[in-house]
Parts: C-alpha cells; structure tokens; sequence
C-alpha cells in the first residue's frame, strides 16, 4: 500500500471490513440453518405451558378447570381428552427415563420390590419449580414411572361412557365391582339408600338388572335358605332342600311364590349384577396416572390463561 495517498487507504480499509462482514454474516446465518432449533406445535396456556391435542371448545373447558384448580374435574378432563402438555410431559419422560436406567431391565420382568427400591432412588428435585413433584408420595411417583401409555390404555370413550359419561365415572365403576362380588344373588337396595342413583345409572348402562326385568329364580335368591324354606311351607310344599340353588330352583315353579316374594320385598328394590370382566388394576393404575397429572397440573403458578385458538411454535425442550 505504499504510495497510497491517506484517504485512498482509508477507503481501502473500510471497504474490506465492509466485504469481511458481510462474509461473517453469510456464514452465521448457514451455521444458524444447518443447526434449526427443534419445535412443536402447542397451543399456550400459560407462562412455558403448552398443549397439544384440543379443539377450541376444549381448550375452554380446560380454561375453566384451571382457574377453580379443581383436582376431580380435571383428572377427569385428562382421562377422557388425553391432551399432552408439553413441558410437563418433558419432565415426565425424564425422571421416566432415570426410572428404567436404574431398573436395568424391562419393567414386566421386574418385581414389585425391585420397582419401590428404583423409584425411592429417582431424583425429582432438579425439575422446575412450577411443577411439584416433591409434593407426590411414593406410590404416585412410582406409577407416574411405570405407566406405558400406548399399552395402558383401558381407559377410553367406550369405558368412560358405559359408566355415566361424566367425572364420576371411576367411582360407578368401583361401585360395580363392589356390587359383582355377590353378583350371584339378588341384592335389595331401598330407595333411601345412598347409593340408590348410582345403581339405578348402572341399570340405564345395561350392567344390572331391575325388578321384573329378572328372572323369578334370580329374585328369589335375595331370600336366605331359611326364608326358602318358609316359602315352601306356606305353599304346603315339603321337601328337604339340597342347597340355595335347589331350593330357588324348586320354589321359583310353584304358583305364588312371586307373591310371598313381593311380602317380604318391593321388587324394584331387587337388583342383579350382570358380571362383565374388566382388568380392575390396569385401570385403577391409569386412573391414578391421570390424578397424579391433575395434581401437578393443577399446582402450576401460571399467569392470565390464554386460549387463543391459532397454534403457535414452542420451543420443545426435547
């Protein structure tokens, strides 16, 4: 650059850090493409809440229940949308993960004392605050770990409709599998009983039989052997029966049993469990998986909802 006047260096210069800069930000920008942050679809809820998986009118639904904090309606909410809400589900994949890391082994393989002693090791203390985990017992968290969602899944429309449709769904359906442990025989439930409108929803869904809609042998039988026996001898029947089954099975052919029944009991208070198998632990489990997300959910310091229905890109934490 000798013999250069002053300015002509000086054009010179800045007309090369000019071109040099101009690189560098071609540069930045192809770093910045080959290296695209990873994204998902969610709908905001509030402050790093997101969720995938509703439509407008669910979204207010959810609104609502958040605002109450309402642990029943929201469990329910989740056991019936199945919406994932992403930050949560991303802490969850993760003490998940350090669940089977420790365990070594599929979980189906191992014992239940082997699973206690694994979940007790699982640090939940480093995930965020807005979500407490710490507040969980044991068994919630241990469960929260173990559930496989694609093949735990007894929980559906068809089962949650077939018991009432509605957040008390889980307890109809415990009161069933009460009620089928003497589905054998008749039970009497009187109209002041607590637990009358339950069964009466269980008749609606076709689990139970009322009344007349009975067969005469199966009302009999919420008589005991000893009122069997009485029966027989007002009809002037004598007859030395073998078991309650002979004795129903006798009685229930004889002209006016029907009528010495309706003596002793009103007939639409006779009700008759029609048994339907169900794996009661695989949903009780599930069932308590959606509480437990209800609980964290619910427990999340969040700001003024938002439930716009456009979607917007989060940044996943995955």
């Amino acid at each position: 650059m000798q013999g250069m006047s002053p300015l002509m260096l000086v054009i010179v210069t800045i007309v090369t850090l000019w071109i040099f800069g101009k690189f560098l930000a071609r540069a930045s920008v192809k770093i910045e493409s080959t290296n695209p942050k990873k994204q998902i679809r969610g709908i905001k809820v509030g402050n790093q809440l997101h969720v995938v998986g509703l439509n407008d009118a669910s979204l207010e639904l959810l609104k609502d229940i958040l605002i109450n904090k309402d642990i029943k309606r929201l469990s329910f909410f989740v056991s019936f949308y199945k919406p994932t809400f992403v930050e949560l589900e991303e802490c969850v994949t993760t003490l998940r993960t350090r669940f089977n890391s420790f365990l070594g082994k599929p979980i189906k393989e191992s014992s239940e004392i082997e699973k206690i002693a694994v979940a007790n090791r699982v640090l939940v203390s480093d995930q965020p605050r807005r979500y407490n985990f710490g507040a969980l017992n044991r068994a919630e968290l241990r469960q929260l770990y173990q559930f496989e969602a694609k093949n735990q899944r007894q929980i559906n429309y068809d089962f949650i409709t077939k018991f009432g449709g509605n957040e008390d769904f889980i307890d109809l359906f415990r009161l069933y599998n009460e009620l089928k442990r003497s589905a054998q025989f008749a039970q009497f439930i009187p109209q002041d009983s607590k637990f009358r409108s339950q069964v009466e929803s269980l008749v609606k869904a076709g689990l139970v039989l009322q009344g007349r809609k009975m067969e005469l042998s199966d009302r009999l039988s919420v008589l005991s052997i000893a009122q069997l026996k009485d029966i027989a001898l007002e009809l002037k029947i004598s007859v030395d029966f073998k078991s309650k089954a002979d004795a129903l099975e006798t009685i229930a052919k004889l002209p006016g049993s029907a009528v010495r029944l309706a003596m002793i009991y009103n007939i639409d208070d006779l009700f008759l469990v029609i048994p339907e198998t169900f794996n009661v632990k695989e949903i009780e489990d599930e069932w308590s998986v959606y509480v437990t997300y209800a609980k964290l959910i619910a427990g999340y310091e969040r700001e003024e909802l938002n439930t716009e229905s456009s979607n917007i890109l989060v940044d996943s934490l995955k």
